[in-house]
C-alpha cells in the first residue's frame, strides 16, 4: 500500500511535471509566435526604411542636379554680365570718342565759318577800295605818261 501510495504520489508529480512542461512549451510557442510577428514587423519596418532612404537619396541627388544646374546658370550669367560690362564700357569710350569728334567737327565749322566771314570781308574791301591798276597807265604816276 505504501508503494501504491508513493506510486500515485509520484505519478501526481509526473502529471504536474507534464502539465508544467506543458504550459512552459505552450509559454515558448506563445514567445516564439510573438518574436516571428516581431521579426516580420522589423522587416516590414526595414523595407520601409530603405525605400524611404532610396527615396531621401533621390531626393538629394534631385537637389544636387538642380544646384548644378543654377550654379551652372549663375557663371552663365556672370559671363553675360561681364560680357554687358564690357560692351557697356565699348559704348561709353565710342560715346566719348563721338563727342570729341563732334567738338572737332564744330571747331572746324566755326574756323571755316570765320575764314568765310574773312573772305567775305576782304571781298567787300576790295569791291569798296577803288583799283589803282588803270589809273595811272601802268605804273608812272602821271607824270611824262600817256598824254
Amino acid at each position: 500500500e505504501e508503494l501504491q501510495d508513493s506510486k500515485g504520489s509520484l505519478e501526481g508529480e509526473i502529471s504536474e511535471l507534464e502539465d508544467h512542461k506543458q504550459q512552459l512549451l505552450d509559454e515558448a510557442e506563445a514567445e516564439k509566435e510573438r518574436i516571428r510577428e516581431s521579426m516580420s514587423s522589423l522587416k516590414g519596418a526595414k523595407k520601409e526604411a530603405e525605400a524611404d532612404m532610396v527615396e531621401v537619396q533621390d531626393n538629394i541627388e534631385r537637389r544636387r542636379k538642380e544646384l548644378e544646374m543654377l550654379e551652372a546658370k549663375l557663371k552663365d550669367w556672370g559671363r553675360k554680365e561681364e560680357v554687358l560690362v564690357s560692351k557697356q564700357t565699348d559704348l561709353e569710350a565710342r560715346e566719348d570718342e563721338l563727342k570729341r569728334k563732334e567738338a572737332q567737327l564744330k571747331s572746324r565749322e566755326e574756323w571755316l565759318l570765320q575764314k568765310e566771314g574773312e573772305q567775305r570781308a576782304a571781298s567787300e574791301r576790295r569791291k569798296l577800295t577803288p583799283r589803282r591798276e588803270g589809273l595811272g597807265g601802268g605804273g608812272g604816276g602821271g607824270v611824262g605818261g600817256g598824254w
